[in-house]
């Protein structure tokens, strides 16, 4: 089977299988709508939850991608195969039990230090006379993350433990994973929704649960596969120094971009009660295609890029990198444009219950709109920056994150002041759209500065041909009459949506469709 074959099948199973997460997580999304709506414990929720989810962001997301994964493809590639296995795992153990110590001192010191330390990050980023700096919500808020920070340690022990399943053509179970987290806050979340004097508590425990499940359950994969990760004391040898030489900017780039991603929050906070949850829910919306799709695929073409990468392969890793594109664009055009005109009663049928009400509605779906025209530049930044790490030009990427992330920061200050003052959580998301237009410009331009990449004459051709087919089926929702659309006629509408797409770009001969279902050529 040819790498890129072997390539759009673990996608296919990655995508699956988030797919079933994603369901899972929609779910789980409904029950804290329904527990929190847009309330201030709503706003508390999602801060404490977000915090670890920042260093996770930093230690296990970025060091799996800008370091480990390419570093272990390479050592795998050497020869003689036997001895690049054992070099492998000892390169592998290593770099668990550096994340193991560096995660559980990060989570020692911060539980220690909430109470002083949450206070002076969230007033030294919004105004002393913002909501978010109140007394009330600080006291709120310091409980609910201590008890979530313990998850950041599991979460980055599963992401060596993935990053290694991975590396071995295992997808399946790294996917299943996060199924496991969401279970886990749906199950505590109902069942102890009554137990205290918030549900917020049953759904800290779900979190912690399902952090230690997606760790142990890939961990106990690689123990019956004979790449067992124990702890070693040998924490640093020559792999592990150039995989924290690679780490220390991705860490940069990614604590820039978190820190985007606190400051949006607590500008959100400031505006009014419930902005921040329906800018959330907004962006779960997204996810669920980014979630399935692009994370799919860009975690399933890191190791072939790095692959490639390694044996110089430049002409293969151009190929892969346009087949990765023209995969995310055939999801995300159409996606884009369906959450666009069915966003309001798709967002209705889901969560319009409890204590998410009409206003809920209407601050999450006009947030979506601007979110939704973000989608394929999102998409596209993820699979571009795959290139970068493969080719271990972490700085690039570091750089281009950055530049963007200061464009974001300065619209959320900037533009919420564009809109009406109940919509001002707008000009959060319009900041979005606009740094992630720049970011995926940023990074193209550096892709044909430093690389072989090209863009494919017909890769515009097919663009066109795909945007016209999402187009067409837009007056299938013509009049756009909001949430007045019952179950039965909104899954009908979506279904003769998808129907008109899929006829038209077979019906066009998009290429893309073509070349991911027939058998690669080899170059």
């Amino acid at each position: 089977m040819s790498e890129l074959k072997q390539f759009f099948r673990n996608s296919q199973v990655m995508a699956l299988m988030t797919a079933c997460s994603r369901v899972f997580g929609l779910v789980r999304d409904l029950l804290t709508n329904y527990l929190l709506g847009t309330s201030r414990i709503a706003d508390v929720w999602v801060m404490a939850f977000m915090l670890p989810n920042l260093f996770r962001r930093l230690m296990a997301e970025g060091v799996m991608s800008s370091a480990f994964v390419p570093i272990l493809a390479e050592t795998l590639g050497e020869e003689p195969p036997v001895q690049a296995e054992q070099r492998a795992l000892e390169f592998a153990r290593a770099m668990f039990s550096l994340i193991l110590v560096a995660a559980t001192s990060v989570v020692g010191l911060f539980i220690l230090l909430m109470p002083w330390v949450l206070p002076f990050i969230l007033r030294l980023l919004t105004p002393s006379s913002g909501q978010g700096s109140d007394a009330a919500f600080l006291t709120q808020l310091v409980l609910p993350t201590r008890m979530l920070f313990p998850y950041l340690t599991f979460i980055s022990l599963a992401a060596i433990c993935q990053g290694v399943l991975n590396t071995k053509n295992r997808f399946a179970l790294p996917a299943f994973t996060p199924i496991m987290l969401n279970i886990c806050i749906i199950g505590f979340g109902w069942s102890l929704r009554n137990h205290w004097d918030s549900p917020i508590w049953g759904l800290c425990i779900g979190v912690l649960c399902g952090g230690f499940l997606q760790f142990f359950l890939q961990w106990l994969q690689l123990q019956r596969m004979g790449f067992g990760l124990w702890p070693t004391t040998r924490l640093w040898t020559p792999k592990t120094a150039e995989a924290v030489r690679l780490w220390l900017p991705t860490t940069f780039s990614a604590g820039v971009v978190q820190i985007n991603a606190l400051v949006s929050t607590v500008v959100a906070v400031n505006l009014f009660e419930g902005a921040s949850m329906a800018l959330f829910n907004s962006n779960r919306m997204i996810e669920l295609v980014l979630g399935v799709f692009a994370a799919a695929i860009s975690t399933s073409i890191l190791p072939l890029l790095s692959r490639q990468a390694g044996k110089k392969d430049e002409q293969g890793l151009n190929q892969s990198l346009w087949a990765g594109l023209s995969a995310m664009s055939l999801v995300t055009i159409p996606a884009a444009v369906g959450l666009l005109v069915s966003g309001a009663p798709v967002l209705s049928l889901l969560f319009q219950r409890g204590a998410f009400d009409e206003r809920s509605l209407t601050l999450t779906y006009s947030a979506l709109i601007f979110h939704s025209l973000a989608l394929l530049p999102i998409s596209w930044y993820r699979i571009l920056s795959q290139s970068f790490y493969a080719k271990k030009r972490v700085k690039v990427s570091v750089a281009v994150a950055t530049v963007a992330s200061v464009v974001n920061m300065a619209g959320c200050f900037v533009l919420p002041g564009l809109f009406p003052k109940n919509l001002a959580h707008c000009g959060i998301a319009l900041a979005t759209l606009v740094s992630s237009w720049l970011l995926f410009g940023l990074a193209l331009q550096q892709a044909y500065r430093l690389f072989e990449v090209r863009w494919p004459r017909e890769f515009t051709t097919d663009l066109i041909k795909v945007t016209l087919a999402a187009a067409a089926f837009v007056p299938i929702w013509w009049p756009l009459n909001g949430a007045a659309i019952g179950p039965g006629p909104l899954i009908l509408r979506i279904l003769s949506s998808i129907l008109v797409y899929v006829f038209l770009i077979y019906r066009w001969r998009v290429s893309w469709v073509t070349r991911l279902r027939r058998k690669p050529v080899k170059p």
